[in-house]
């Protein structure tokens, strides 16, 4: 990210709450669906098969991992890591103080979870 557009994440999320709010969202929906991508590529799992996995439409799908829609529901998540062979690990961690990132985690990188039965 250019420092012009980290420059800008910052003033946006210092200023009112409910901006500060849908930034933080929008990151972990991001982190979300950076995760399941990562597995579903590393487990050769085509878009389509996933969400016939579940039951749902490829272009329901892709909306999901689009990495901007914040509206996954706690249900739908496991039932993608589920079909992945995987079960979601939450982890909540204390957010620095400007509210940026979580504290000590500079990165956006993501840890997958570890795969069932392993």
């Amino acid at each position: 990210m250019s420092p012009i557009k980290a420059r800008r994440l910052v003033d946006i999320v210092k200023g009112r709450p409910q901006d500060r709010e849908r930034i933080l969202i929008a990151e972990v929906a991001a982190r979300v669906a950076n995760a399941i991508e990562v597995i579903r590529e590393r487990e050769d799992v085509t878009l389509a098969e996933l969400a016939d996995r579940i039951g749902s439409s490829t272009s329901q799908m892709s909306r999901v991992l689009s990495g901007v829609y914040t509206g996954i529901s706690l249900s739908t998540l496991v039932r993608i890591a589920a079909a992945l062979g995987y079960l979601p690990e939450i982890t909540l961690r204390r957010m620095d103080r400007d509210h940026r990132t979580p504290a000590g985690d500079r990165a956006s990188g993501v840890r997958p979870a570890r795969p069932l039965g392993r």
